[in-house]
């Protein structure tokens, strides 16, 4: 009897793929339906975020049941490896089944240094069993964060039309993350490059191709707002409905910002929408690579004056909170990003406070600046301190602007942003917090 119930169990094993759960667009590798060794998700943070597939020794393999849809000959994924690395073949049926293709990683650094390689495989459709078979050397081979199955026309990497982004796909709003498109053209992707505020961002950008998402832009928007790099001459984001081509709502122009990792944030007026829509960010340039995209975000705004406002003598205030980007995780010295916030109606500031834990040592009080959105000072005022965590003198650091300003995007200057606090929490931007009246 005992036998019979482990020659069932056994089958069941082998036949796992028949109740297993589908994965398709871009699968976290830690999803898999069944894995040999020690293979498992592991608590090392993947490429963008989340944690990663592990423990991946020579012989070993993880399976999934994969929907490669209407047909896929393009394979993408990201990993990591801090020794020799080794190959990653595709392979369907089986860990011996047919062989798809072949990915090659080297040591990328270190097992949280990740990078992205794709590889053609054999034109294939429909739901399969998967399988990543793990070959290399002695020890472990790499971390794998995800990986995604495409369609391409042709071997420069041009993406064949993909059906409509209403027919599925997972809705956005808020600040979206411009890396989680639910399709894309070209070889427009998910990059290992360093995004505005922490994690990664879009790229591979080039001209005529297209990110598309499945966007909510609520009760009604008619800003656009987005944060974008370039390390040549740039070019144009159109923002789209409905298709690549459909109505167009505005255009973002980016120039060089000095390279693929500083970020600049732009925004521009857009014909008023609602509700959720097929949005398409179209990107026009010239050769080569135009920009790497880490954002973006669409608001409603009933200013389109451009108001600059006028600052008036500083004094002190009360009033209620509408921006704080702190948080209670360890934090470091020097910001990474803008500390940007928006203002949706007419409002007073009446104090804006800054944190300068700096290792426990404070920094004298210095100043405290106010641009909009198209670089305009529009105020600086000196800075009182005071006691901060742990009684840690001239931690904080405050002034009191009273100043008024239009619905719109607001940045935070600080005189001495080499002790102004910052981490990933707050995506690389200063710690703020801004009271108004």
């Amino acid at each position: 009897m005992k036998k019979w119930i482990i020659l069932f169990v056994g089958i069941l094993a082998c036949k796992f793929m028949a109740f297993g759960q589908i994965s398709n667009g871009k699968v976290q590798a830690k999803s898999y339906t069944q894995s040999t060794g020690r293979v498992h998700a592991t608590d090392e943070p993947a490429a963008e975020g989340g944690t990663c597939l592990g423990w991946i020794s020579n012989g070993t393999y993880a399976a999934y049941r994969h929907d490669f849809g209407s047909g896929a000959n393009l394979f993408r994924i990201s990993a990591s490896s801090g020794t020799s690395g080794g190959s990653i073949q595709i392979r369907t049926g089986s860990s011996s089944g047919t062989l798809l293709g072949t990915v090659q990683f080297s040591n990328t650094g270190s097992f949280t240094k990740y990078q992205t390689k794709e590889t053609t495989i054999n034109s294939i459709s429909g739901v399969q069993d998967l399988y990543l078979v793990f070959i290399g050397g002695a020890g472990w081979l790499f971390n794998i964060a995800w990986f995604e199955t495409l369609s391409t026309s042709n071997s420069s990497g041009m993406v064949l039309t993909p059906a409509p982004v209403s027919s599925g796909g997972q809705i956005s709003n808020g600040k979206v993350q411009a890396k989680s498109y639910t399709q894309s053209t070209g070889r427009v992707h998910a990059t290992d490059e360093p995004a505005a505020e922490g994690g990664t961002c879009l790229g591979w950008i080039s001209n005529g191709t297209y990110a598309a998402y499945r966007h909510d832009f609520g009760s009604g928007a008619n800003l656009f707002r987005i944060s974008a790099s370039s390390g040549t001459s740039g070019g144009s984001i159109q923002i789209r409905t409905g298709s690549s081509s459909g109505t167009l709502l505005g255009t973002v122009q980016f120039s060089n910002t000095g390279s693929f990792t500083k970020y600049q944030t732009k925004e521009t007026t857009i014909n008023s929408i609602s509700g959720v829509q097929d949005l398409y960010l179209v990107f026009i340039g010239g050769a080569g690579w135009l920009f790497n995209i880490a954002w973006f975000e669409t608001l409603s705004t009933n200013n389109s004056s451009g108001m600059v406002p006028t600052p008036v003598s500083s004094q002190p205030v009360l009033g209620s909170i509408i921006f704080q980007n702190g948080n209670t995780s360890g934090v470091f010295n020097g910001v990474k990003s803008n500390t940007d916030f928006y203002v949706r109606q007419t409002t007073i500031i009446s104090s804006i406070l800054n944190y300068h834990w700096n290792n426990g040592n404070g920094s004298q009080p210095g100043q405290i600046g106010l641009r909009d959105a198209r670089g305009t000072i529009l105020g600086t005022w000196q800075s009182e301190g005071s006691d901060g965590m742990r009684g840690v003198k001239n931690a904080n650091w405050t002034v009191h602007p009273n100043i008024t300003l239009q619905p719109g995007i607001y940045m935070i200057t600080d005189s001495e942003p080499s002790t102004w606090s910052q981490n990933s929490g707050s995506f690389g931007a200063g710690f703020s917090i801004v009271n108004a009246k």
